[in-house]
């Protein structure tokens, strides 16, 4: 199936939702990109769904203003949504820039393998080290990770960003992006793409490509993977109808928290033996993720990355670690826009 240059004889119509927060400027330069798609121009509208204090309409675009309630992620998404007009609702992100033939790609991949959702390839953008290892490990919408997995193929997949993703606007008659708890954080999109993929079918095409910003700062990626672990866990309660120290416990073996808890043992037990054995397994796990990326590295040609990819492991994992505590302790019934979406 080659959909990378195909052009359309009756292109479908588009509407194309962006939602934003306290990020205008970043929004600008998304919207100028999807202004220069090679998509016919008439065949495509621009939403810009924007929570604020005031509203400041952008040229070109259907501008919709949402006075600052902290509504979150899933309610934005909605409002999009209800006030779209094509037939195809495509998704991106507000600091995304995008190839020309990113949505004509797209579309054209939900037509041919007629399932409900697409999604595409997600990029860094030029930054520093620390982004591009973001992007080599799989983050966000799978980086570079997923593309290479894909080897050029359209494949199946249950994981739809919301940071590149389109979907046929039937499919809304049934589903929506989730609202409350995950939904409102940041999960709605993945909410939403698991249950279009399950019902529909979904599929990923590695030649729809954009970049996304980076968070490019070991800092931003502890509170970026808090809010993913949050979210993930809350999500399990919705989904396995457990909560608390019963969740836990039947996510047990995938817990940062426990790991941390069993080396800790080994120190009160074993003393400075117990702590160099735990260093030694820290050690040998950075050593494994900078071979599992090595692709990613050798695909960037820069061998500076096997360096700084171990800080970037270590800043997901504390993020981990600090969102299981917030869990375990029920801080996170608290949690503040901190931890929202908007403000990554």
């Amino acid at each position: 199936m080659n959909t990378k240059n195909k052009s359309l004889k009756h292109p479908p119509f588009v509407s194309i939702v962006v939602i934003s927060r306290d990020r205008h400027d970043n929004l600008k330069k998304a919207v100028s990109s999807l202004m220069q798609l090679d998509y016919p121009k008439e065949r495509y509208e621009i939403i810009v769904v924007e929570e604020g204090d005031n509203p400041a309409p952008l040229e070109g675009v259907n501008y919709i203003f949402l006075p600052r309630r902290d509504l979150g992620l899933g309610f934005a998404h909605n409002t999009g949504v209800k006030n779209s007009k094509g037939d195809i609702i495509a998704f991106t992100d507000d600091d995304c820039i995008h190839e020309k033939n990113w949505l004509t790609i797209m579309v054209n991949t939900l037509l041919e393998t007629d399932a409900g959702g697409v999604t595409g390839a997600t990029l860094g953008q030029p930054g520093n080290l620390i982004g591009r290892c973001e992007e080599i490990m799989g983050y966000p919408g799978g980086g570079l990770k997923r593309v290479l997995a894909a080897k050029g193929k359209i494949i199946k997949t249950n994981n739809l960003s919301t940071c590149n993703s389109a979907y046929k606007k039937s499919i809304f008659e049934e589903v929506k992006f989730k609202e409350d708890g995950f939904g409102k954080l940041g999960g709605d999109d993945w909410w939403l793409g698991h249950q279009v993929s399950e019902k529909y079918g979904a599929y990923f095409n590695p030649d729809a490509i954009l970049y996304h910003k980076p968070r490019g700062s070991l800092s931003s990626i502890i509170k970026w993977f808090t809010r993913r672990r949050i979210n993930e866990l809350l999500g399990m309660e919705y989904e396995f109808h457990k909560k608390g120290f019963t969740l836990l416990l039947a996510e047990i073996k995938n817990l940062i928290f426990v790991r941390l808890l069993l080396w800790i043992g080994l120190i009160i037990i074993f003393g400075i033996k117990g702590l160099m054995a735990g260093m030694i397994g820290l050690i040998l796990i950075l050593v494994i993720t900078v071979i599992r990326h090595l692709p990613g590295i050798i695909y960037h040609n820069d061998y500076r990355l096997i360096f700084v990819l171990p800080a970037v492991r270590l800043a997901m994992d504390i993020g981990i670690l600090k969102a299981e505590l917030q869990y375990f302790l029920s801080l996170h019934k608290a949690i503040d826009s901190s931890l929202n979406e908007f403000k990554r």
